[in-house]
């Protein structure tokens, strides 16, 4: 099993969490911390876990100090961040001080514990969390619709569905979702004006930087889907 310790301030996600991985064979909760002295009396005193799961904005002490502290004193344990901060500079250090994954909430259950895994070397669900990884990275949640539909056409690329035509994705999309063309088109398109909104703009000039000039426009549907499916194996 692989022992997780959760350090967030809202009870009913962690409720949540604690619930979703009752039914996990893989992984267990075994300890909880709701701010950020409580966790490192915990951190003191215990060390049969193996994973961090922990926000960053917490009562008492922050989830940044934490990483300092146990940075300082050599305590080495994976870590995953779920937060609500969205900073470019925030993801940088966090990523220095050796966080494994970087979550925006909300986020998916099913990617939270397919990046566990992943950090474990336990089984990897391939393609389709690597696509995960790369819409939250960019900075689209996974509670909207166009989130699923972005997912779905970056992988019908993957898979070389894609002929050329950009409605191709949108007929085939309409019909795993029993929607219309139209209604894929406007969602998708909702997603990239609020990933473009919300999101790293150093990250995404990078992605989309030699598909067009982001101070004068946003990626069509089609040139952020493929653009994405291009880029998969470089961020993941």
């Amino acid at each position: 099993m692989i022992k997780v310790m959760v350090i967030e301030d809202n009870v009913n996600s962690v409720r949540e969490l604690k619930e979703y991985f009752k039914r996990s064979n893989e992984i267990i909760i075994t300890y909880e911390a709701y701010d950020g002295l409580s966790a490192l009396n915990i951190i003191n005193t215990y060390n049969d876990y193996d994973l961090i799961i922990m926000d960053l904005v917490m009562p008492l002490k922050g989830g940044m100090s934490i990483l300092y502290y146990m940075k300082i004193r050599n305590i080495k344990k994976d870590i995953i961040v779920t937060t609500n901060v969205n900073i470019a500079s925030i993801i940088r250090e966090v990523s220095e001080l050796g966080v494994k994954s970087y979550i925006l909430k909300p986020f998916d259950y099913e990617d939270l514990e397919e990046r566990i895994m992943r950090i474990n070397n336990k089984s990897i669900k391939g393609t389709d969390t690597k696509i995960s990884n790369l819409l939250h990275l960019i900075g689209i949640p996974s509670h909207i619709k166009g989130y699923n539909y972005i997912k779905e056409g970056v992988s019908l690329i993957n898979n070389n569905y894609y002929k050329g035509h950009i409605n191709e994705i949108y007929k085939e999309l309409a019909n795993i979702n029993h929607t219309t063309i139209q209604r894929v088109e406007r969602t998708i398109r909702h997603a990239v004006e609020l990933c473009f909104s919300r999101g790293d703009i150093d990250l995404l000039e990078k992605i989309f930087g030699n598909t067009l000039s982001l101070s004068k426009s946003k990626p069509t549907n089609k040139e952020f889907i493929i653009t994405l499916a291009e880029r998969l194996n470089s961020y993941n």
